[in-house]
């Protein structure tokens, strides 16, 4: 019989980075495009590159696949504006 190993799994959550005060708990955020959280979120990428996961799954409608995968290679191409916003509702319309 072949040995199988377990995978791995790492769940990372965060709050809204631009709370637009509509949840039932809001929290005030600083300026995630400020040089500070820039360098802060270069750091957690790159330890997320060191993990080297092979599956990455978001909380989001399924029926959005299209749109995130657009999104996803314009960041890839460098043609994709960052915003305060993780949404991309926002980042597209």
């Amino acid at each position: 019989m072949k040995h199988q190993t377990k995978p791995t799994i790492m769940i990372l959550g965060s709050k809204h980075l631009a709370n637009p005060g509509m949840d039932g708990f809001n929290t005030r955020m600083d300026d995630v495009l400020a040089p500070k959280r820039q360098r802060e979120i270069k750091q957690l990428v790159e330890q997320l590159k060191a993990f080297n996961p092979t599956k990455i799954a978001l909380e989001i409608d399924f029926s959005r696949d299209a749109e995130i995968n657009a999104v996803y290679q314009g960041y890839l191409k460098g043609t994709y504006e960052l915003k305060r916003n993780e949404g991309t509702r926002s980042a597209i319309a």
